[in-house]
C-alpha cells in the first residue's frame, strides 16, 4: 500500500509487505469532501490532514486521524483497572473515540464500528449487531 499523505509514510515504513508489521487491509478512506468542525483542543478532536502532511479541518483522513505513532498514556498503576476496551484501545495505539466528531458527522451511530474496524473490510461495514 503506497501512502496517501507525507505522515502516513512513518507508519508505512513498518506497516508493510515483509517489513516488521504486516500492512493492514484497507489504508484509505473514500475521497469525499470532509470538514472536521470540531476544535483541537476538544476531546473528541480527530484531526484531518492537507496533502502537504499538515492539520487541515478539510483535509483527509490519515494514519494518525485515527492512531497515536507512541501510544496514549499507559494509566501508570491503574492501568489494570482500566475497562478492556481502553486496553486494547491504547495498545492499539488507538485516539479516544468520543462523539460527536468528525465520524460521527456521516456515519452517525455506525462511526464507532467504523472507526475500530477501518482497517477490516468485513467488520467496517453491513448491519449493526
Amino acid at each position: 500500500a503506497d501512502a496517501r499523505l507525507p505522515a502516513d509514510g512513518r507508519c508505512l515504513g513498518c506497516h508493510r509487505a515483509n517489513g516488521p508489521a504486516k500492512p493492514p487491509a484497507i489504508v484509505s478512506h473514500p475521497d469525499v469532501p470532509m470538514l472536521d468542525t470540531t476544535p483541537p483542543d476538544s476531546d473528541a478532536f480527530l484531526p484531518l490532514f492537507a496533502d502537504t502532511g499538515q492539520i487541515d479541518p478539510s483535509g483527509t483522513i490519515a494514519c494518525a486521524t485515527c492512531h497515536l505513532p507512541h501510544g496514549r498514556d499507559g494509566g501508570g498503576d491503574q492501568a489494570d483497572a482500566l475497562p478492556i476496551s481502553v486496553q486494547r484501545a491504547m495498545r492499539l495505539e488507538l485516539r479516544p473515540f468520543r462523539p460527536p466528531n468528525v465520524c460521527s458527522t456521516c456515519h452517525g451511530l455506525d462511526a464507532k464500528r467504523r472507526f475500530l474496524y477501518f482497517h477490516d473490510p468485513k467488520r467496517r461495514t453491513g448491519p449493526l449487531r
